[in-house]
C-alpha cells in the first residue's frame, strides 16, 4: 500500500467520524431548542437517513478492499 492510500484512508475515517459526530449533535440541539414536535420527527428523520447513508457508504468501502492487497 502506498503512503498516499493510507492517507487517504485515514481522512475518509476521520471525515466519517466528525459527519456522525456533527449528527449526533445536531440531533441533540434540535431536541432541546426546537419546540414544534412534528419539525421535530422530520429533522430526525432527515439526520437518521443521512447518518444511515454515510455508515453504509463507508461500510461499502471498507468491505470492499477488505482482503485485497489494499487493506
Amino acid at each position: 500500500m502506498q503512503w498516499q492510500e493510507i492517507i487517504y484512508t485515514v481522512i475518509a475515517l476521520l471525515v466519517t467520524s466528525v459527519v456522525m459526530y456533527g449528527i449526533t449533535q445536531l440531533k441533540n440541539y434540535i431536541s432541546t431548542k426546537l419546540k414544534d414536535g412534528n419539525l421535530k420527527n422530520i429533522l430526525n428523520v432527515a439526520l437518521s437517513s443521512i447518518q444511515t447513508a454515510v455508515k453504509s457508504t463507508y461500510q461499502t468501502y471498507v468491505e470492499s478492499i477488505k482482503g485485497t492487497e489494499d487493506w
